[in-house]
């Protein structure tokens, strides 16, 4: 049995250069569409941040939420804190202050509101770094305005806002959180109220820092708990503490009410055993007391608003 050779076959040449040239003219400039919206990098969301003393038991933050989205649904909320201590406007303009670490363009709204309902104004500022602020004028911005400065101002007018708006005791989510939502969504403070002289807002009494009292003694005030953790926050910056001479590595004497401690001023935590206390400088730059490991606030059974004294504690003791 002879076995056959395979058979050879050409395969047929064709010139296929027009089909190719037709595509390429067809889906080209789709493509290079395509190419650039993969490229191009997405438009930013508008941001919202919201700072109140509703407190985190209540609705009233999520129906602010809902105000807001109402206005425009791409925004989006990020919730400062809703633990300001009710009506402490102090606190709550401290806590705006610090709020440094979000973009340019960025809206803040505080509701810490005692006087809500009444002939109080509302405002809104833009800031010298390019960020918003909507407020009640009753002192909420004053940290904000002392450190940041003032680009423009203009008093809320509730029409432009919100045209249904009456006065009532929920200003939070009838006026300032759709007010916020319209300048996040067009950075225009026109758009929510009349231009006003930045000179005509209240502002708070600044901190003082804190007093050197004759003996060479701090003397200051417990003005917040960084909680969980209980550790006691106070209003001696550190510029006070070092005009008193002392420095890290001091042994200090601490009276906080009527509870007495005493504890080396450290840079860190851990720069003591687990259980003892310690003197430090918080991210905002102010004298601190902790536990290592502990809630020193429960420990010594005090509460803010405690006057504070700091000294340096006699050798031998």
């Amino acid at each position: 049995m002879t076995r056959s050779r395979p058979r050879l076959y050409r395969t047929r040449e064709t010139n296929d250069a027009p089909l190719r040239n037709a595509l390429s003219a067809r889906f080209l400039p789709a493509l290079l569409i395509l190419c650039f919206m993969i490229a191009a990098p997405a438009e930013a969301r508008p941001v919202v941040v919201f700072l109140s003393d509703f407190g985190t038991t209540s609705e009233a933050p999520a129906l602010c939420h809902g105000a807001i989205l109402s206005v425009d649904p791409e925004i989006e909320v990020v919730d400062l804190t809703h633990a300001v201590r009710p009506f402490d406007i102090r606190q709550g303009a401290e806590i705006l202050g610090r709020a440094t670490t979000f973009p340019k363009g960025t809206v803040f709204f505080g509701v810490v509101d005692p006087g809500v309902g009444t002939a109080r104004q509302a405002i809104a500022i833009r800031t010298k770094d390019g960020s918003f602020f909507v407020a009640p004028d009753n002192g909420l911005l004053s940290t904000v305005i002392r450190t940041r400065g003032i680009a423009a101002a203009v008093r809320i007018d509730p029409a432009r806002v919100n045209p249904a708006w009456k006065p009532g005791t929920f200003d939070g989510r009838d006026l300032f959180a759709p007010a916020a939502a319209i300048l996040a969504s067009t950075h225009d403070l026109t758009r929510i109220g009349r231009s006003c002289d930045p000179s005509e807002l209240l502002l708070l009494e600044p901190s003082t820092g804190g007093i050197i009292a004759t003996d060479g003694s701090l003397e200051g005030t417990y003005t917040s708990t960084d909680d969980p953790y209980g550790n006691i926050w106070t209003d001696l910056d550190r510029a006070t503490v070092l005009r008193a001479g002392l420095e890290v590595g001091t042994p200090l004497e601490i009276t906080v009410g009527a509870s007495h401690i005493r504890a080396p001023l450290v840079t860190a935590f851990g720069d003591t055993p687990p259980g003892q206390a310690l003197a430090y400088f918080n991210s905002e730059d102010r004298l601190a007391f902790a536990l290592n490991l502990g809630n020193l606030r429960d420990s010594l059974r005090v509460s803010e608003g405690s006057p504070v004294t700091v000294r340096r504690a006699e050798t031998g003791r």
